[in-house]
Parts: structure tokens; C-alpha cells; sequence
């Protein structure tokens, strides 16, 4: 029972995601005494199939299934009677024939009157369904939150970081400036101190010469008038 319970869930999903073509007429499953004998419901497949998309819904599609599979303890008549409906559909029956059809099917088979019970069924998916959705927005929107709170420290921290290396390089920037113009000062007193010196120079030799020049002469002259006359 539990096989053919879990076989009835992935049908609805079926039927939720990919419509099974016309030309494909597996064996019946259920034939409404309102039809002719021949006329053969379609075994939905006993996975459900992907839905149609650009995107990979594969995993969102297994959720779902899940959903269902879960529900049909709850929901087995109306997984059958929407099951016959949409074999009904595939043979060109109308909407309105199907619906009726299978309908008057299902009334003789499970001996009941009541539609209520289908449509309270289809009710309890549709809540199970709408709560599954709250819940998986509110996970998505604290997921994002938390992703968005943890990135946006990421870049306080970045831009924290940016601001102490562009406070350094501005300090290195101003150390550099002072350490240039240290340089042309110091090569401006190199020039001076080297101006200076060789002006000292040219003053000290044009002193020694003088000196010099007067020792000379003053010892020639000593030679000439004093030592020549004693020998």
C-alpha cells in the first residue's frame, strides 16, 4: 500500500510540472463506466519528470515530491481523481467531460457522493504547499541576510583597512617630501661649503705666498750683506 500511495504522489507532480503527450498510452489504470471500454486511462510516470526550464529545477522538484508524498495519507482520493481526470484529458475529453467523467467514475468505485471531500484535499495541499512556501522564503530572506550582513562587514573591514594603508601612504608620501627637500638643502650646502672652502684656499695660498716671498727675499738679503761678508 505504501509503494502505491508514494506511485499516486510523484503522479500529481506529474501532473503539476510536464503533461503526458497524447500519443503515449501506457496501460489503463482507471476506466469511468460513463466511457467505452476501450478508452484507457494513462499511467502517469513512476518518477516525476523536471520541470520545463532554462534553470536546473531538479532539486526543487524532489521538495516538492516530498511534499506530496507526505500529503497523500491525508489526500488519496483526490490524487486518484485528479489522476483519472488528466487520463481522461489526454483522450481529447474536454475539461468540463473529464472532470465529469471521472467524476461518475470515482462515485461508483469509492462509493461516495461527497465532492466536498475532493475539494477539502485539495485544500489541505494547497495550505501544506502555501506553508512550505513561507518557510522556504523566510529561510531564503535570512540566509541572504546573513550573507549580506557577513559581506558587508567583509568590506567595512576592507574599506577600514584602505583607509589605515591610505593614511600610511600619505605618511610615507609627506616623509618622502621632507626627505627630498632634506636632499636639495643638503646639496644646496655642499655647494656653499664648497664655494667656501675653495675661497679659503685661494686666500690661504695668496697669504702663504706673501709670507713666503718676504722669507725669501729676507734670507737672500741675509746671505747677500751678512754671510757673503764674513767669508
Amino acid at each position: 500500500m505504501a509503494s502505491e500511495e508514494k506511485s499516486l504522489g510523484q503522479k500529481l507532480w506529474g501532473l503539476f510540472v510536464e503533461d503526458v503527450p497524447p500519443s503515449k498510452k501506457p496501460e489503463p489504470s482507471v476506466v469511468p463506466p460513463t466511457v467505452a471500454p476501450t478508452v484507457a486511462a494513462t499511467t502517469a510516470p513512476s518518477t516525476p519528470p523536471q520541470a520545463q526550464s532554462n534553470n536546473d529545477n531538479s532539486k526543487f522538484t524532489a521538495h516538492f515530491t516530498q511534499l506530496v508524498e507526505k500529503q497523500q495519507a491525508q489526500a488519496s482520493d483526490y490524487l486518484r481523481f485528479i489522476q483519472t481526470v488528466h487520463n481522461l484529458s489526454n483522450m481529447g475529453l474536454s475539461e468540463a467531460q473529464a472532470y465529469a467523467a471521472a467524476w461518475t467514475s470515482f462515485k461508483t468505485l469509492r462509493a461516495t457522493n461527497n465532492a466536498n471531500d475532493l475539494w477539502q484535499q485539495a485544500q489541505g495541499y494547497q495550505k501544506v504547499f502555501e506553508q512550505d512556501k513561507e518557510a522556504f522564503l523566510k529561510d531564503a530572506d535570512q540566509r541572504l541576510q546573513l550573507k549580506t550582513d557577513a559581506l558587508q562587514q567583509e568590506c567595512q573591514r576592507k574599506q577600514a583597512e584602505n583607509e589605515k594603508i591610505k593614511a600610511e601612504i600619505a605618511a610615507l608620501e609627506q616623509k618622502m617630501a621632507e626627505n627630498t627637500h632634506a636632499i636639495a638643502q643638503a646639496a644646496e650646502q655642499i655647494q656653499t661649503h664648497k664655494e667656501k672652502i675653495v675661497q679659503n684656499k685661494q686666500q690661504y695660498l695668496e697669504v702663504y705666498d706673501t709670507f713666503v716671498k718676504e722669507v725669501v727675499q729676507q734670507s737672500e738679503k741675509i746671505q747677500q750683506y751678512l754671510l757673503a761678508k764674513s767669508l
